[in-house]
């Protein structure tokens, strides 16, 4: 820690902020506030979108503003990450992509990169598939029983694509063989690329579909565009694949800025700064970009504590640095093509959780996952974005409907029955107990023979795997009928 001089402090105390005590400076005010989060986000309100903290003898500027964010971000003098990082040094070690020196960044960040280009991250789909379908065997036996935290399945799995997606990439094989990197930057990295895989996309999985549960239209309308795409038609979807389904895209690109992993970015100031607010960051202090406080502001976002996925269908209408889920300019997340990449596949997988049904003319809707929380989540400031309450969901069966015309079964009725005077059969239900029951006709009884082709052919059609197309139920409901009339 710099000894401030005059200078410093003078242009400190111009930028606003709560007044500090002698030698503590404003420590006492974090001691007395369990939740840091919550905290920033008062001062915010009560001091604007730039303000100061001394902790200490140390200066530390928030920043949730994205003119400023831009400035900041932009310039190659600003890739030094904030003191505040070397508390992560037992986790990630000193030279990691995370927290290393601008120096080693840029070497590193250089020899590193081919190494996740989006050719190379699809090798990996494979294993996400893979695993996403054990995800879902897991999670077959949770329907219809009590809520549960749907964190610790979500974590283990995606720490499973991890694990196998790591001998796909040619990451392990250029540090091992194409790096001139010690055994001590090799071992930082490799923890390094460990922890940002897990972490990120397992709590975004988690809350979006939190967010999921609590918005039943946004639900529906995903659950519809994954039911029309072809994507489960395939036995190993591309990444191409992923990239058409648009609307899972917008759930999301929303669930990042309401639960952004990086909820504060910060940089050391190597000299004296004047952001385009005014304000002059005086060498030594740490700027903290607020990330999480920028994509929840009203100025940017209308309605921000809603989970309202539509905001993103025209991209071009927000400004790119009033989203920075993976921060921006040149020390952006190199992972961040994988990290969505999993967020789609796991997410995919989870949405098809069903059971099978057909009706006719008719529409059934039954949720998938519902909220057990009334309350909104508590969310809380760490090495990423996380609660400590449970994530309690509840999955119940959502059918999947099949419709098909009332006049196609009344064709295959009439091939049946043709001596039946009544040409005119209309059903108005669907039910293999309606049917057994002879409540099916407007006024003629169905033969025996009938009534038992129809009770047979819909607890059949129960049974049919999903995908389908009409043409393939049809095809299977005529070759069935041919057998019983033969």
């Amino acid at each position: 820690m710099i000894t401030p001089t005059y200078k410093h402090w003078n242009l400190g105390n111009k930028i606003p902020g709560p007044k500090p005590l002698p030698i503590v400076g404003n420590g006492l005010t974090f001691a007395r506030k369990r939740n840091i989060l919550n905290l920033l986000i008062e001062l915010y309100r009560k001091y604007g979108s730039v303000y100061r903290l001394w902790l200490g003898k140390q200066l530390f500027v928030v920043i949730s503003n994205p003119k400023d964010m831009e400035f900041f971000l932009s310039r190659p003098e600003n890739l030094s990450k904030s003191a505040s990082y070397k508390m992560l040094e037992p986790l990630f070690g000193k030279t990691g992509l995370i927290i290393s020196d601008a120096d080693i960044w840029r070497v590193h960040r250089k020899q590193i990169n081919p190494s996740f280009h989006s050719k190379l991250v699809e090798k990996s789909v494979p294993v996400i598939l893979e695993n996403g379908q054990i995800l879902i065997e897991q999670l077959k036996k949770k329907i219809d029983h009590p809520d549960f935290d749907i964190r610790n399945f979500v974590e283990k799995c995606t720490l499973d694509i991890l694990s196998g997606a790591k001998n796909q990439l040619p990451f392990l094989d250029l540090l091992l063989k194409k790096s001139n990197f010690t055994e001590e930057e090799i071992e930082d990295e490799v923890l390094t690329i460990m922890f940002a895989g897990q972490d990120a996309p397992s709590t975004t999985v988690s809350f979006c579909l939190y967010e999921l549960s609590r918005n039943q239209k946004v639900q529906d309308k995903l659950f519809e565009e994954l039911k029309n795409s072809s994507i489960h038609e395939k036995s190993e979807p591309t990444f191409h694949d992923y990239t058409k389904l648009k609307y899972l895209e917008m759930v999301i690109k929303e669930t990042l800025r309401m639960y952004p992993p990086a909820t504060i970015i910060g940089r050391k100031v190597d000299e004296d700064i004047r952001l385009p607010s005014g304000y002059v960051l005086p060498a030594n202090s740490l700027a903290n970009l607020f990330v999480f406080n920028m994509q929840r502001d009203e100025k940017y976002f209308s309605n921000p504590d809603q989970f309202i996925p539509e905001r993103f269908e025209n991209i071009e209408n927000i400004n790119s640095f009033t989203y920075l889920p993976f921060s921006a300019g040149i020390r952006n997340c190199i992972g961040r093509v994988i990290v969505n990449l999993k967020i789609k596949s796991v997410s995919t997988k989870i949405w098809y959780i069903r059971s099978k049904s057909i009706v006719i003319d008719d529409s059934i809707k039954i949720s998938f996952i519902t909220p057990t929380q009334i309350e909104k989540l508590t969310l809380e400031f760490g090495v990423v974005l996380f609660t400590s309450d449970p994530i309690s969901l509840r999955i119940t069966s959502r059918k999947i409907l099949y419709k098909i015309p009332r006049s196609t079964l009344q064709d295959y009725i009439k091939a049946l029955s043709a001596n039946n005077e009544d040409e005119s059969l209309s059903f108005n239900s669907s039910s293999i107990e309606d049917l057994k029951k002879n409540q099916v006709g407007r006024k003629t009884v169905l033969s025996e023979k009938v009534k038992k082709v129809l009770v047979d052919l819909l607890e059949i059609c129960t049974k049919w795997e999903f995908p389908l197309k009409l043409a393939d139920i049809r095809k299977t409901v005529r070759d069935y009928l041919i057998s019983i009339l033969r």
